[in-house]
């Protein structure tokens, strides 16, 4: 499986990073540059929802669908 590079955000220890996939999307989650989680997604909506789900704020959530 080929990931592409999208983008990442990082606010404070947190970073996000996006990459764009076969399927979808893949989301990789850090904290103090450890890898706390790795999400696979398949569109838009359920990209926005796991980041709801995590506990983003909406302005975060708008950011990482802008990278989409």
């Amino acid at each position: 499986m080929e990931r592409v590079y999208l983008g990442q955000i990082e606010k404070g220890i947190d970073k996000v990073v996006v990459y764009a996939t076969d399927f979808g999307y893949e989301i990789d989650f850090f904290s103090n540059d450890n890898l706390m989680a790795s999400c696979e997604l398949y569109d838009d909506d359920h990209v926005w929802r796991e980041l709801e789900a995590r506990g983003y704020k909406k302005s975060f959530r708008k950011v990482i669908l802008s990278m989409l």
